[in-house]
């Protein structure tokens, strides 16, 4: 696969009997890069079944071409690590941390960008520098 990008690819890698689709916002998309970058290097042909978000952290559910166990239990322990992370990054904002906490504390239900704490933090900060920026 050629295509830079992410969720192209892993679309390109969702048989058309699962559906075409990855259910999660952009935040996570640097997670799913790294991913889907180490799971293709241990298998070239693995195929993803399901990209989505559960109860404040990302659910990936993949199907392995290789026979080899070694690597069956180093494709695991990626995608178990890249959702871990999921549960400490905002999935709404790219390369925003929740700064120690579960992302899902913060989030316990999906807002609207405009109901959004770290959306809404961001927005006001920008406003006031904004407004400071005018002060003589």
């Amino acid at each position: 696969m050629k295509t830079t990008n992410i969720r192209e690819r892993l679309l390109g890698r969702i048989p058309e009997q699962w559906g075409k689709w990855v259910s999660c916002d952009s935040g996570w998309d640097w997670i799913l890069d790294d991913l889907d970058r180490k799971l293709s290097y241990l298998d070239p042909e693995y195929q993803i079944n399901q990209v989505k978000e559960k109860f404040g952290t990302l659910r990936f559910y993949y199907e392995a071409r290789t026979t080899e166990d070694v690597v069956f239990e180093l494709m695991d322990d990626a995608v178990r690590t890249a959702e871990h992370y999921s549960a400490y990054t905002c999935e709404a904002v790219e390369n925003v941390p929740c700064m120690g906490l579960k992302a899902r504390e913060l989030c316990l239900i999906r807002l609207p960008d405009e109901k959004c704490l770290v959306v809404g933090l961001k927005r006001y900060a920008t406003a006031v520098l904004k407004e400071l920026a005018t002060l003589p």
